[in-house]
């Protein structure tokens, strides 16, 4: 039987964590909403775009990556500590999920300022190449958090781990950040 917090599910700053994570995120990529490099972009246009728009780049990495980064690690110690206090092997593998989605995060964070500060639109590979592994990083991030959101949401049905919009909300995230066939 599944079991939904009625109230204030446990560990309010998890919650606000969660809550600001999904705030850092929207900020961010509102930050730099036209400065952003595409997937199709040459390595050179990529420089090109961080070194004409860092007043851009820069705070959107610090809150799509950094922030978002330290909002993860703290929801997901708030429940790898339910998870050990309940003795719930999904809920551990969501917290170590989480925690590993924001270490990834973190790379991002450190490859991107890297790329950003030393961008050179006259060298045919600096900025670009780190670039293409901030997106592969990227890749293997979201593929975690769709894990993340998963187990969360499957630890929630023994744990009371989350409100019922909040169960529906974490389906559907993990639904849309896992890969197709």
């Amino acid at each position: 039987m599944t079991t939904i917090a009625k109230q204030s599910p446990p560990g309010i700053i998890t919650g606000a964590a969660g809550y600001a994570h999904a705030g850092a995120w929207i900020l961010g990529l509102a930050a730099a909403w036209d400065a952003a490099s595409g997937i199709g972009d040459t390595h050179t246009d990529i420089a090109a775009a961080y070194v004409d728009r860092p007043a851009q780049a820069v705070p959107q990495a610090l809150l799509v990556h950094g922030v978002a980064a330290a909002c993860l690690a703290v929801v997901g110690s708030g429940v790898l500590s339910r998870a050990r206090r309940s003795g719930s092997l999904t809920a551990c593998v969501a917290g170590w999920a989480g925690i590993v989605v924001a270490a990834l995060a973190c790379v991002q964070l450190a490859l991107e300022l890297v790329a950003i500060l030393g961008a050179d639109p006259s060298s045919s590979r600096g900025g670009g190449a780190l670039f293409e592994t901030v997106l592969r990083t990227d890749g293997a991030k979201m593929l975690t958090l769709a894990m993340f959101a998963a187990a969360t949401c499957t630890a929630s049905r023994r744990d009371a781990l989350l409100r019922l919009w909040e169960v529906v909300s974490g389906w559907a995230l993990g639904a849309a950040l896992s890969p197709r066939p």
